[in-house]
Protein backbone atom coordinates (compact mmCIF):
# COMPACT_ATOMS: atom_id res chain seq x y z
CA UNK A 1 0.00 0.00 0.00
CA UNK A 2 1.44 3.89 -0.98
CA UNK A 3 -0.23 6.79 0.20
CA UNK A 4 1.16 9.73 -1.87
CA UNK A 5 0.58 11.98 0.75
CA UNK A 6 -0.95 13.10 3.95
CA UNK A 7 -4.03 15.58 3.53
CA UNK A 8 -4.72 18.75 5.84
CA UNK A 9 -6.68 16.72 8.24
CA UNK A 10 -4.27 14.26 8.86
CA UNK A 11 -6.00 11.36 6.83
CA UNK A 12 -5.92 9.92 3.15
CA UNK A 13 -7.73 6.57 3.29
CA UNK A 14 -6.73 3.80 1.01
CA UNK A 15 -7.50 0.13 0.84
CA UNK A 16 -4.93 -2.29 0.58
CA UNK A 17 -4.73 -5.08 -1.88
CA UNK A 18 -4.86 -7.53 0.72
CA UNK A 19 -5.28 -10.23 -2.06
CA UNK A 20 -2.20 -10.67 -2.98
CA UNK A 21 -0.46 -11.76 -0.22
CA UNK A 22 -1.16 -14.64 1.66
CA UNK A 23 -2.79 -14.82 5.04
CA UNK A 24 -0.51 -14.12 8.17
CA UNK A 25 2.30 -12.34 5.69
CA UNK A 26 3.20 -8.50 7.14
CA UNK A 27 1.63 -5.66 5.41
CA UNK A 28 4.60 -3.14 3.89
CA UNK A 29 3.03 0.28 4.46
CA UNK A 30 5.06 3.43 2.43
CA UNK A 31 4.16 7.06 2.39
CA UNK A 32 5.74 10.15 2.68
CA UNK A 33 5.34 12.37 5.88
CA UNK A 34 5.94 16.37 5.65
CA UNK A 35 9.18 17.25 7.04
CA UNK A 36 9.28 17.97 10.63
CA UNK A 37 6.35 16.12 11.54
CA UNK A 38 5.42 13.83 13.69
CA UNK A 39 2.68 10.62 12.41
CA UNK A 40 2.05 7.81 14.69
CA UNK A 41 1.10 4.79 13.20
CA UNK A 42 -2.35 3.88 14.99
CA UNK A 43 -4.09 0.30 15.32
CA UNK A 44 -7.94 -1.15 15.64
CA UNK A 45 -9.97 -4.31 15.19
CA UNK A 46 -13.15 -2.13 16.08
CA UNK A 47 -12.79 0.90 14.61
CA UNK A 48 -13.62 2.77 18.28
CA UNK A 49 -10.07 1.80 20.37
CA UNK A 50 -7.31 3.37 18.50
CA UNK A 51 -3.87 2.00 20.22
CA UNK A 52 -0.30 4.00 18.80
CA UNK A 53 2.00 1.40 18.06
CA UNK A 54 5.03 3.54 16.48
CA UNK A 55 5.99 7.10 15.90
CA UNK A 56 7.60 8.56 13.06
CA UNK A 57 9.28 12.05 11.81
CA UNK A 58 8.86 13.11 8.71
CA UNK A 59 12.01 13.77 6.66
CA UNK A 60 9.44 14.95 3.24
CA UNK A 61 9.61 14.50 -0.02
CA UNK A 62 11.97 12.29 -1.56
CA UNK A 63 12.17 10.38 1.66
CA UNK A 64 9.31 7.72 2.49
CA UNK A 65 8.89 6.21 5.81
CA UNK A 66 8.08 2.11 5.39
CA UNK A 67 6.08 0.42 7.99
CA UNK A 68 5.63 -3.13 8.26
CA UNK A 69 2.34 -4.04 9.43
CA UNK A 70 2.28 -7.57 11.37
CA UNK A 71 -1.33 -9.28 11.25
CA UNK A 72 -2.47 -10.54 14.22
CA UNK A 73 -3.61 -14.28 14.00
CA UNK A 74 -6.71 -13.84 16.88
CA UNK A 75 -7.96 -10.79 15.55
CA UNK A 76 -9.82 -11.42 11.91
CA UNK A 77 -9.94 -7.92 11.15
CA UNK A 78 -7.46 -5.24 11.88
CA UNK A 79 -7.56 -1.80 10.89
CA UNK A 80 -4.48 0.98 10.78
CA UNK A 81 -4.10 4.56 10.44
CA UNK A 82 -1.54 7.34 10.21
CA UNK A 83 -2.54 10.43 12.31
CA UNK A 84 -0.35 13.74 12.68
CA UNK A 85 0.40 14.22 16.02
Amino acid sequence: LELGGITGSGFDIRSSPCNARKPGEPLAWKFEPPHGTTVAVETTSDLSSWTETQRVTGQGTGSPVKITLQPDPNVQTKFWRVRIR
